[in-house]
């Protein structure tokens, strides 16, 4: 992986996300774009190319460091959309 990608601002690969947070796994990844959380550009069938935007870093940073503390995803799901 180059560092920073393309740009400052992202893109990100599900690649680069869980080199970055070892935590977050791809079924967290589609959980967090499911629930509206992050955006994720849907990936084509058999391939995976969604790609995660600077803001959306954010949230899955606060994700995989309340998975680390052995928060449940649900609960971290719920608290994050009783956020917004």
């Amino acid at each position: 992986m180059t560092w920073p990608p393309s740009s400052a601002g992202g893109p990100y690969t599900p690649r680069d996300v869980r080199s970055l947070y070892p935590p977050i796994t791809e079924k967290h990844l589609r959980y967090l774009v499911k629930w509206g959380l992050v955006r994720g550009g849907a990936p084509r069938p058999q391939t995976d190319n969604s790609q995660y935007s600077f803001g959306d870093l954010l949230t899955i940073k606060h994700v995989a460091s309340e998975l680390e503390r052995g928060v449940p995803l649900r609960v971290i799901l719920s608290g994050l959309l009783s956020e917004r």
